[in-house]
């Protein structure tokens, strides 16, 4: 009798173990899809997981609902998968599958439920039972059959890369149909010279379909041979899914380089007394191949309003140098202030760039005073703990070599 429990719980154990090295997964683990069209389409990625370490097979297959005539499942490649079929998995290869799931155009409205397998035969020698052990894992998918079309997505505007006179430049935007309907998106440029006072083209681009619940990037082209070489603004504009950003390209005479900048950081007093003159500080640096004249341009702004119209001296600045530009400013009102503004180069300007100022009135000078000079000590105190740092590890560094050059010297 003892050795009977020995027996079945040692097998206990061994299952138990087996289950959990060969345990498959899938991620997700379900798959609910409203408002599918009849005779519409839905696609979604599927990965098939194992936590063991040596390949086994695993087959899928479908329960007998309807749903199953629906579905056409591809690997990797694009090609199609038939059921039954065997795949090798293991912890550093699962099987990654495309779902496609095209509903017939006279299927009844309604909601639908289905399941798709994948499991696995395991045998292992020598088992106490002597059977072999079968793992599965059943992905549900919960389906909404209706007549209601919906039109819904998202679109992700990316980066213009700049690009030579007579070549065009692409306004890469990923649109992702989250609707029950394939579309193409309507897509609207404008494009700016850099001050954005005259606009010198208008495009309207709608040529790419896409299917739901599909993501695909769409490059818009911009022609540029009527462009002379100077930098340009886009607003762009993707109007079924409400995304509008602000992009900006150079076109550059063919075999020349462009020039470029960037704004590193703007700075302030982090509080003020309305009516003191306030000096903001833009921090700039060249970082093309061609030197320029620089200036800083911006408003002062409260809330909504307009304080005061800012500009520094123009500099001229080489390539690779940083430079500061300091900003005279005067408030009128309390409040919280914001300084926004661009360094014009070139016929070009940076993206624009903000930093904020807590404006107080007169009454609370002495606290304003008080609060600024303890911020100074603070930054002081700061790079004074830098400098030590440094001048620390120079002496260590002398030390050292010094006491390389007696070692030489001894040999």
């Amino acid at each position: 009798m003892r050795k009977t429990v020995l027996c079945l719980a040692i097998s206990l154990l061994l299952l138990i173990s087996l289950v959990s090295a060969i345990g498959i997964s899938m991620s997700p683990g379900k798959i609910d899809i409203d408002n599918l069209l009849r005779d519409g389409y839905a696609e979604r990625d599927v990965k098939i997981m194992t936590q063991s370490e040596e390949p086994y097979e695993i087959i899928l297959g479908w329960d007998d609902t309807e749903i199953k005539n629906w579905v056409k499942i591809y690997d990797e490649e694009s090609d199609i998968i038939d059921f039954n079929e065997s795949f090798m998995i293991s912890k550093e290869s699962p099987l990654i599958i495309k779902i496609v799931i095209e509903p017939p155009f006279d299927v009844e409205n309604g909601d639908y439920i289905g399941h798709l397998f994948a499991r696995s035969n395991f045998e292992k020698e020598q088992t106490i039972t002597g059977t072999s052990l079968q793992i599965a894992v059943a992905l549900l998918f919960n389906l909404k059959i209706t007549d209601n079309q919906v039109i819904a997505c998202r679109a992700e505007i990316q980066d213009i890369a700049d690009t030579e006179q007579g070549v065009p430049a692409y306004v890469p935007i990923l649109v992702y149909n989250d609707g029950n309907v394939r579309f193409a998106p309507k897509i609207s440029l404008d494009v700016w010279d850099y001050v954005k006072k005259t606009k010198h083209k208008s495009i309207v681009f709608e040529e790419v379909k896409i299917l739901p619940s599909i993501g695909k990037l769409i490059n818009v082209p911009i022609e540029t041979d009527s462009l002379v070489p100077g930098q340009y603004f886009v607003d762009v504009f993707v109007e079924e899914c409400n995304v509008k950003k602000e992009l900006s390209f150079d076109v550059f005479e063919p075999g020349k380089n462009p020039s470029e900048g960037e704004v590193l950081e703007i700075r302030s007093e982090v509080r003020s007394i309305v009516g003191d003159p306030t000096i903001f500080t833009a921090i700039f640096k060249n970082t093309g191949d061609k030197g320029y004249y620089a200036q800083f341009k911006g408003n002062l702004w409260l809330d909504s309003s307009i304080q005061d119209i800012v500009n520094s001296d123009e500099f001229f600045v080489k390539p690779g140098k940083t430079i500061e530009f300091e900003i005279p400013a005067r408030t009128k009102n309390t409040g919280l202030h914001y300084l926004k503004g661009s360094v014009y180069f070139d016929k070009k300007r940076t993206k624009e760039q903000s930093v904020a100022l807590k404006v107080f009135p007169e009454s609370m000078r002495a606290e304003v005073e008080a609060a600024n000079k303890e911020n100074q000590s603070k930054n002081t105190n700061y790079f004074t703990y830098i400098g030590i740092a440094l001048v620390i590890l120079i002496l260590l560094i002398l030390i050292q070599r010094r006491k390389q050059k007696k070692k030489r010297k001894h040999f």
